[in-house]
């Protein structure tokens, strides 16, 4: 880098050489530009962050789910639903800048959990036995959750997790 500076830059002192390689290496800038820039981008980057998440509230989205999509029309739980993202107890908590990543990481998890451990673990349950899922609730609960160590999500008060074993599916039935 040295080799690159002008020659009247040799024949001065050593502080100016110093101060030539430095804004060579920093790219022309002077080191007090550098922590101008490095104190402001963090806050720039805070507004905009800001300000994306901020058009929720401003702008919120119409709900455009189907009135009774996901409820069962079974006599004998009018008010049973499968098991999937949105029945646990954490995650509504509405737009924000603390709210929304804390939702969003707690549908992750019932995501993860409902999607992919317990299809996964169905798999391999059928393809180590006879082709077909647990007969019943406890075998469901001991054989799938349990020996897969899968955490279902914590069901909001008067409700609990239900198997299926007909359509083989995890249902979320009022506490009984």
């Amino acid at each position: 880098i040295a080799r690159r500076l002008d020659p009247e830059v040799w024949a001065g002192s050593n502080e100016q050489l110093g101060l030539a390689i430095t804004r060579r290496v920093l790219g022309g800038f002077t080191v007090n530009q550098i922590r101008q820039r490095w104190l402001l981008s963090p806050l720039l980057v805070g507004a905009l962050w800001v300000a994306s998440t901020g058009c929720d509230a401003l702008f919120p989205l119409e709900d455009q789910s189907t009135p009774g999509e996901g409820v069962s029309d079974s006599p004998e739980t009018p008010e049973a639903r499968p098991a999937q993202v949105g029945v646990g107890a954490k995650g509504d908590y509405g737009p924000g800048l603390i709210t929304t990543p804390a939702s969003a990481y707690w549908k992750t998890r019932e995501k993860i959990a409902f999607e992919i451990h317990i299809p996964k673990a169905l798999q391999l349950y059928k393809a180590l036995g006879d082709g077909s899922g647990p007969k019943s609730h406890e075998a469901f609960m001991s054989e799938i959750i349990a020996a897969n160590r899968i955490q279902l999500p914590e069901l909001p008060e008067g409700q609990v997790y239900r198997y299926d074993p007909d359509t083989e599916q995890v249902m979320v039935v009022p506490k009984s």
